[in-house]
């Protein structure tokens, strides 16, 4: 369940939330040695939460029709500079919806150097809630 930012706010400790850690190359549920699920909290769940956020297609969950981003759209478009626009439009969209991202102080995506400009990496900088450090992330995408 997502913490809200007044939980956040209530509970500074739990502040940027945990949950069931995702390998991110498959999306699947990570188990650890002890047979338990791994779990992922603060400023990696934070990470986690904003990855999976940017990769769903909004209205592909039903419950949460409003859930992701438009980035799926851009799947097999023109690599150009108003591609990179759009990615930039699209990430700075979906990270208004996320309540633990206080600030948004930085979105630059660029094409990966020699993948014939079909990835697109994009350098994130965010404040989280509660002022914490600033929070520095790659997300990439392929086009």
């Amino acid at each position: 369940m997502p913490v809200t930012q007044q939980q956040a706010i209530e509970n500074p400790s739990e502040n940027l939330g945990r949950d069931v850690y995702l390998d991110q190359e498959t999306n699947d549920i990570v188990i650890s040695s002890s047979d338990d699920f791994t779990t992922v909290r603060y400023q990696n769940n934070l990470m986690q939460a904003i990855t999976n956020r940017l990769k769903t297609q909004i209205g592909e969950t039903e419950l949460h029709p409003n859930y992701g981003s438009r980035l799926p759209e851009l799947i097999g478009t023109n690599p150009t500079d108003l591609t990179l626009s759009l990615v930039r439009m699209h990430i700075r969209e979906a990270l208004l919806q996320e309540p633990r991202v206080a600030e948004i102080v930085h979105i630059k995506p660029s094409f990966r150097v020699g993948s014939n400009k079909q990835m697109i990496d994009v350098d994130l900088r965010l404040r989280p809630i509660n002022d914490l450090a600033i929070l520095n992330m790659v997300y990439s995408l392929f086009i």
